[in-house]
């Protein structure tokens, strides 16, 4: 059973080229809510939703041993993380519409 997850675009970033798209913020059921996701531009233009890192004293990011950021938190099964990335696609596609 997937929990309703709504999104919204906290900030977004007006330069098409750049890598960071926006930065979002998303409720499961109502009851918890995760902020600083940040949605990241590909290559080939389209958008993956990443969590938010963990960071150090120093403001760097944590990485593990093979270079991947360590997240502070991240669904635990593939139906969540289907249901958190269409929410937050979802938020950042309304918001395109809205000026910056």
């Amino acid at each position: 059973m997937t929990l309703p997850v709504t999104a919204e675009v906290t900030k977004r970033f007006a330069d098409t080229n750049g890598k960071l798209a926006a930065f979002c913020k998303f409720t499961i059921a109502d009851s918890f809510v995760v902020h600083n996701v940040q949605v990241l531009r590909r290559n080939d233009g389209s958008l993956r939703v990443a969590m938010p890192p963990q960071r150090k004293p120093d403001g760097s990011v944590v990485q593990d041993a093979e270079g991947y950021w360590r997240e502070v938190c991240h669904p635990v099964n593939a139906e969540t993380r289907a249901a958190i990335v269409e929410a937050v696609l979802s938020a950042v596609e309304a918001d395109n519409d809205q000026p910056v």
